[in-house]
């Protein structure tokens, strides 16, 4: 049970990670937006999600693979 809330937790790091490195370090999905940070903040998570969920979900899962392998 453990191992699974190991790899759990890697994969949702990974995911979240991937998610806003794609969002705010690729300079070509970035938003030209001139709005509160709030707002700016929510349509980053909106813009594109299938391709960046698809990266973070690839990503997340990898990181997930050499999780269950090394932990025991």
């Amino acid at each position: 049970m453990k191992k699974k809330i190991n790899i759990l937790a890697v994969f949702l790091a990974v995911f979240a990670a991937t998610y806003l490195f794609t969002s705010f370090c690729i300079p070509g999905w970035r938003l030209k937006l001139d709005a509160p940070p709030m707002e700016y903040f929510i349509e980053h998570l909106k813009s594109m999600m299938l391709l960046k969920c698809s990266a973070s979900m690839i990503t997340g899962a990898v990181a997930g693979l050499i999780t269950a392998k090394y932990i025991k």
